[in-house]
């Protein structure tokens, strides 16, 4: 089921997604996606980036 915005197409993707993206600190790197919902409004959204352990960097 797609949800009111949909975030499809993530990048980057490793094993279709059965596995994280890593990089090492300092390493920098692109990430893309398509997000969309219905109608002419502007959509805008945000990378929320992880450590290993979970906590938000």
């Amino acid at each position: 089921m797609i949800g009111r915005i949909p975030v499809l197409d993530v990048r980057p993707l490793v094993d279709c997604g059965r596995r994280a993206a890593k990089a090492v600190t300092g390493e920098t790197f692109q990430v893309t996606a398509t997000v969309f919902r219905e109608g002419h409004d502007a959509v805008a959204a945000n990378v929320v980036l992880r450590d290993p352990s979970g906590r938000v960097g």
